[in-house]
């Protein structure tokens, strides 16, 4: 199993918070933040991966400190974490980041891997290509889309 982005993961997690959702196709990077005393939740909506990480956090980490959910992340309350680290397809990017940005407080962190928010402002990105890891300040984010100005499409949405 690939363990994409975890020291970058953690590098870039605010240490503020002890709580952290991850939403992903690999749900193996939970374990990163895990040995580094932060207590986790992964959600995932392919039941061997769940099983998988079930299974392997009871040989390594206390019960108290991982969770691992199949439900999917459009479906689960998001307001309870403020710290949020992802890795899904480009294509779920945009309904991923419309739900935390309903749903996040202000001092929430996001991380992503491989895959950017393409119209968030990046608070520090750590590696390259492939294995390329962004963190988003939520209020820098909220700030920004702000600014931005609204297009025709978005216009013609409010209507």
């Amino acid at each position: 199993m690939s363990h994409l982005g975890d020291d970058k993961i953690q590098e870039l997690l605010s240490v503020s918070c002890s709580c952290i959702l991850q939403i992903s196709d690999l749900i193996f990077q939970v374990f990163s933040p895990l040995s580094a005393g932060f207590q986790c939740t992964g959600l995932e909506i392919n039941p061997i991966l769940v099983s998988y990480a079930r299974g392997k956090a009871r040989w390594t980490v206390p019960s108290s400190q991982a969770t691992f959910v199949k439900k999917n992340f459009s479906k689960t309350d998001l307001s309870t974490y403020n710290n949020v680290t992802a890795f899904l397809a480009p294509g779920v990017m945009g309904v991923l980041g419309e739900k935390l940005l309903k749903e996040l407080s202000e001092d929430a962190c996001v991380i992503t891997s491989r895959f950017p928010f393409p119209n968030w402002p990046q608070q520090a990105s750590v590696g390259s290509g492939l294995d390329q890891t962004f963190a988003y300040d939520f209020s820098n984010v909220r700030s920004h889309l702000r600014k931005v100005p609204k297009t025709l499409w978005d216009e013609r949405d409010s209507d």
